[in-house]
């Protein structure tokens, strides 16, 4: 049996059945062994598209971090194999895909800007679905209200569906950061509501 072939799944055996230690150490190489292949993959099915460079490695990092996370955390107990791990990476990186081109179009709607965000999804998200605020500028005045560009772009990311650890992965942050600065921005907005409720009852 080639060698490779049997790294590849002792590394996904032990990403999800190791302790701790062993089981980010498999992440990362499963990680560095599959990237540049993810990379690729997106470049193929984008075909020329206007994402650039960085756009796709953004994708091809989101699909396969979200695929080794859900490893890691035994949510994968059929997963054997690395054919299995790819079959499942390109299924990630066709759904990342298409949501990039309903974000992409709603841009475009939007003159560039962010035209819908569900700010009730991230200001209380125990209250279920909530108020979709659509207009530009609303979103620009809700973002303006935040700390940093950090907190700005952690919203917009965790509203568009990105998980805790998907967005510590892309904003280069660990995820009890990811969660303090969730309820900081949860604070301020609801602040906010809470003021322009009080302001419609007067």
């Amino acid at each position: 049996m080639d060698p490779e072939v049997t790294s590849i799944t002792c590394l996904i055996a032990q990403a999800r059945t190791g302790d701790q230690d062993a089981r980010q150490y498999a992440c990362g190489q499963l990680y560095r062994k599959f990237r540049d292949r993810a990379v690729r993959q997106v470049r193929a099915r984008l075909s020329g598209g206007s994402v650039g460079t960085a756009g796709e490695e953004d994708i091809a990092d989101s699909a396969l971090w979200k695929l080794l996370s859900a490893l890691r955390d035994g949510q994968l107990s059929d997963l054997m194999s690395r054919f299995d791990f790819w079959g499942l990476l390109a299924a990630n990186i066709h759904r990342k895909i298409a949501d990039h081109h309903r974000r992409d179009k709603a841009v475009k709607r939007g003159g560039g800007r962010i035209v819908s965000l569900d700010l009730a999804a991230v200001a209380a998200p125990a209250q279920g679905p909530g108020v979709e605020l659509e207009g530009g500028e609303e979103v620009d005045r809700l973002l303006a209200l935040l700390d940093d560009d950090t907190q700005r772009t952690i919203a917009v990311l965790f509203a568009e569906g990105y998980t805790q650890r998907e967005i510590a992965g892309k904003v280069g942050i660990a995820e009890p950061s990811v969660s303090r600065k969730l309820n900081r921005i949860r604070t301020i907005w609801k602040k906010d509501l809470d003021q322009a409720q009080e302001n419609d009852r007067r």
